[in-house]
């Protein structure tokens, strides 16, 4: 198998989890020779993920305001359509961003075609931890998102209503023109209801997944490029030429990195600010709703809601934890410069070490929407008010 082949093979192993999602989706760039069958198929699936999308929000509003009257109870049902709300301005941002997208893989697949087989490791053990966190979070949240949308309904079976009529629930409670409990009318509905929650939770695993993959490889270059740091005072060359290669080298290497995560920002800041966001809120909501159906004795639905607790904190936890490792790896290049033998450097070239210090002593940094940095810090902060707007909901209702 040639050099390039084997790079291709690992790529495409580094995306097997992130590729499948966002073809479901209609997000995952086209070749530039893809079919003209494969196009109309892509604007297909688009199109379908966008009207599933409002086969939740447009019914669901309509009940909340023209039919609930319970505080309560609109609360519990205000819960998923925040959630698909905002995975609706998520999965706008990816289609308006799909160009950025395309550049930000043309540029990883170079990265991976053109590197050594040890900075190709680099690269591959940094995917693994992607591996890791996107198997646990994918799991979680189909199993989470799928037993709240099919599993509560048909726990609470056929409800006899004081009129004397029965009504059988819908994984998101709707109003519509016609009556939707006729048969087969219900079991349409509730069909669609649930392959459009799949679509929402596809969408959070894809984009956690995209800025995961983003991420995870900026931090693969950045340990390249410590290692070229090190290379380059660490054999105590005088030859100026040979100095003045690993110098031009290493400033393209640095300028390369930053414009790569420049690229990337316009897509990872919108999503990583409308997760957050959105997270401490559900967070909030969702720990209230445990301990109310917990009082009520409802066992199925404290379980449910505790399991997607822990699959909204999961999220929570990835993007802040990938913020982390872009921090940590930025600060070792910070930590190298400044700490390079550059008294080994011939004097002319000892000054252009000064470039390379300040180039690094701007961190590069995950952020949620320019606002806030993300970190394991951040996701603390984050707990903390989650816990505060529970107490408040606790005295509120």
């Amino acid at each position: 198998m040639t050099e390039n082949k084997r790079a291709e093979k690992e790529l495409k192993h580094n995306l097997r989890f992130v590729q499948p999602l966002l073809r479901l989706l209609g997000i995952w760039p086209l070749s530039d020779t893809a079919t003209l069958p494969s196009k109309i198929l892509q604007r297909f699936t688009v199109f379908t993920v966008c009207c599933l999308q409002l086969l939740l929000l447009v019914p669901s509003i309509q009940y909340i305001i023209l039919i609930e009257k319970n505080g309560k109870r609109k609360l519990k049902l205000a819960l998923p359509l925040l959630n698909t709300i905002s995975q609706t301005f998520k999965y706008i941002i990816l289609l308006y961003r799909a160009n950025e997208f395309k550049k930000a893989l043309d540029e990883m697949r170079n990265d991976w075609l053109n590197v050594t087989d040890e900075n190709r490791k680099i690269l591959r053990d940094k995917s693994k931890k992607a591996h890791i966190i996107s198997t646990t979070m994918i799991i979680g949240m189909y199993t989470s998102g799928l037993t709240y949308r099919i599993g509560i309904p048909l726990s609470k079976g056929i409800i006899l209503l004081p009129n004397n009529t029965t009504m059988r629930l819908l994984p998101s409670p709707s109003y519509f023109v016609f009556n939707e409990q006729l048969t087969p009318i219900y079991e349409i509905v509730f069909t669609l209801q649930v392959i459009a929650g799949f679509s929402i939770y596809t969408i959070i695993c894809g984009s956690i997944g995209i800025i995961m993959m983003l991420c995870l490889h900026i931090c693969g270059l950045l340990r390249i490029l410590v290692n070229k740091l090190i290379d380059f005072t660490v054999d105590e060359e005088t030859d100026e030429e040979i100095v003045q290669k690993k110098l031009v080298n290493i400033v393209q290497y640095q300028i390369k990195i930053k414009r790569f995560l420049n690229n990337i920002e316009s897509i990872t800041q919108y999503i990583c600010f409308f997760e957050i966001c959105t997270n401490t809120i559900l967070l909030s909501a969702v720990g209230y709703f445990v301990i109310m159906e917990w009082m009520d004795r409802n066992v199925m639905a404290s379980i449910v809601y505790t399991v997607l607790a822990m699959t909204y904190s999961l999220s929570t936890f990835a993007i802040c934890y990938i913020g982390q490792q872009l921090l940590d790896k930025s600060n070792d290049v910070q930590r190298t410069c400044i700490t390079l033998s550059w008294y080994h450097l011939p004097k002319k070239k000892a000054r252009s070490v000064l470039m390379i210090i300040i180039t690094s002593n701007k961190l590069l940094k995950l952020t949620g929407g320019k606002v806030v940095d993300m970190s394991l810090a951040t996701f603390t902060d984050i707990m903390k008010t989650t816990v505060g707007y529970l107490n408040i909901l606790r005295k509120v209702f």
